[in-house]
Order: C-alpha cells, then sequence, then structure tokens
C-alpha cells in the first residue's frame, strides 16, 4: 500500500499535467466561435458533411454567388403570367392593356394649362422681320406659364421636357 501511495506522490504533478491537458482541449473545441476562427480556414471537406458539399444550412443568406451555386438544384422558375386580366388592366397576360376609365384626371396631378390673347388694340407685325406676338390678355394660367406684363410674347413650361 504505502508503494501506491509513494507512487503517487511522486507523480502527483505528472498526473495533474496530463488531466488538465485533456480537460483543457475538451474544454477549448467546445468554446471557440466563428469570430475566433481566421477568414478562409475552414474549407468544405472539413466541414461534418463536407462530403456531400455544403448545405444551405452551412452558409449566410444571399452569400453565394451564381458560380457557386448547381443550378440543376434550382427550382423551374415560372414562365410569364397567364390568363385574364383583371382590376385596372383588361385583355390577357403576357400582353395586357389599361382598361378604359381606369386612369382619370386625379392620376395624372396637376396638369399645367394656359389660354392667352390679344386685347382690342392691333400689334404691327412688319414684313420680313422676325416678330414676338405679345399676348396681353389671359383667360387662365394654372401653372404660371405665361406673364401679361412681363415678356408676355413668351410662354415658360413649368416642367422639364415640357
Amino acid at each position: 500500500m504505502s508503494s501506491i501511495r509513494d507512487h503517487l506522490r511522486g507523480n502527483v504533478v505528472g498526473y495533474v499535467a496530463v488531466f488538465i491537458a485533456l480537460g483543457g482541449t475538451a474544454f477549448a473545441a467546445n468554446k471557440i466561435g466563428s469570430s475566433e476562427i481566421k477568414k478562409n480556414a475552414v474549407k468544405s471537406k472539413q466541414i461534418a458533411n463536407g462530403k456531400k458539399g455544403v448545405k444551405s444550412t452551412d452558409v449566410r443568406n444571399d452569400s453565394l454567388k451564381g458560380k457557386d451555386i448547381d443550378e440543376s438544384t434550382l427550382d423551374e422558375i415560372a414562365g410569364p403570367p397567364t390568363g385574364l386580366a383583371g382590376g385596372d388592366l383588361s385583355g390577357s397576360f403576357p400582353s395586357p392593356s389599361i382598361a378604359s376609365g381606369a386612369v382619370g384626371p386625379g392620376a395624372f396631378g396637376s396638369i399645367p394649362a394656359v389660354k392667352v390673347g390679344l386685347k382690342a388694340a392691333d400689334q404691327s407685325i412688319p414684313d420680313s422681320t422676325d416678330t414676338a406676338i405679345e399676348f396681353n390678355n389671359e383667360a387662365f394660367d394654372t401653372a404660371e406659364i405665361h406673364d401679361v406684363t412681363t415678356l408676355n410674347s413668351r410662354l415658360t413650361a413649368p416642367i422639364d421636357g415640357v
């Protein structure tokens, strides 16, 4: 019995070191997180299901590029829609039209409009000369297109491209 006790006393440091070493690696294997792994350090063959390829649960959504995807695994993409159109559309898909009466003036917002004219006074226009006609009368102007006093020969589009 004393030889076992002597053996343990003489080797206690060694046994403690073995237990720490074995327990330490098991502890470390369970505690390494993704932030502690260097980028590109883990390859497909090192993932548990590596022989079958990387599964969708192994990657972040929307992180794969076209060349990374086996197209044969994708579902068929449906063709263009078919059938009768409804709602504000008429006709059939894939080429419906806007239904009659579906778009009214309220859908356009404000449409610029102006009506200008001449007062009773005549304006002299000489031959062979470019002459601006002065519109000194205005029935309505919804978007400040015309000014009866300043540059009254000019109509200015209030919207680019109009």
